[in-house]
């Protein structure tokens, strides 16, 4: 199964966060500040006033036998359109286990599978491997509503029935809930590219997009955590040395400029800082 994307991911410092469109600006600034200096461009700004947005339900039994199981199972529901759609992910150091991790859909269902590399600060990589499927607006599991069982989500997700928990089989009425019963509120706004310089001999100028991932307790509510991120693709896994190196650099570059503890440039508030902690679980 081969990598189609790495993301790279820094944590955000949620209290520079209360006026977004500044901070936004801000970040921008930061992003190019720190590509240039590795020899890379950013093109486009973020749009602002074109969020994505959606609620997510992180469910799990009350033992949290899923993640013992090495499992996520998440809900979305997107705001715009109301689509419902969850996603079954195994992340983990070693690509293998992730790879091998038997992710697949029920019967019938809509489906897209996909295996990612995450990057954190300093530098700490992850494979999730994830299956996403979408639900029609009228099937009981959509909206307001989620699978109660384990039994609910088999049909889904076959797979969640053969979890261990203290060594035994879990039982297919066992339970699940939102974990922390917690109902997350998620704001994506995308728009900056990164790109190489003009005039060098590259398949593509394009190296990645850029996004900024808010979540907080409703629409309203405080924030409870942001990230940044940055994202090359390539379906044949393609991810070059002359490509990763400038990118790794900048997240380093993330981490020794606004790392905990460390002086912020006087002239404005950067929203940059340092976590191999990430949101878009």
């Amino acid at each position: 199964m081969r990598v189609t994307s790495r993301e790279y991911k820094v944590i955000v410092d949620g209290s520079l966060l209360a006026d977004v469109d500044a901070a936004l600006s801000d970040i921008l600034d930061d992003i190019g500040d720190l590509t240039r200096a590795v020899g890379l461009g950013v093109a486009e700004k973020f749009d602002a006033k074109d969020a994505n947005e959606r609620t997510i339900l992180f469910l799990d039994t009350p033992d949290c036998t899923l993640r013992e199981n090495g499992l996520l199972l998440r809900q979305r529901v997107k705001r715009k359109n109301g689509k419902t759609e969850y996603t079954l992910k195994c992340r983990t150091e070693d690509r293998y286990i992730a790879a091998g991790k038997d992710l697949s859909p029920g019967l019938g269902l809509k489906h897209a599978s996909k295996l990612e590399e995450d990057v954190g600060v300093p530098f700490v990589s992850r494979f999730s491997h994830s299956t996403t499927v979408e639900l029609d607006n009228d099937d009981k599991l959509t909206g307001e509503n989620f699978p109660e069982a384990l039994s609910a989500a088999a049909r889904l997700f076959p797979a969640v029935l053969s979890v261990h928990h203290d060594g035994l089989l879990c039982q297919p009425e066992t339970a699940l809930a939102p974990v922390n019963g917690l109902k997350v509120f998620e704001r994506v706004f995308t728009g900056p590219l990164l790109r190489f310089p003009k005039g060098l001999d590259r398949r593509s100028s394009t190296m990645g997009t850029v996004a900024l991932i808010l979540w907080s307790k409703g629409m309203k509510g405080r924030i409870l955590t942001a990230e940044f991120s940055f994202r090359c693709e390539d379906d044949n896994e393609a991810f070059s040395a002359e490509l990763s190196s400038p990118l790794g650099a900048s997240l380093r570059g993330c981490n020794t400029r606004t790392g905990p503890g460390r002086k912020r440039s006087p002239k404005r508030s950067t929203c940059m800082g340092a976590s191999n902690t990430n949101v878009s679980q």
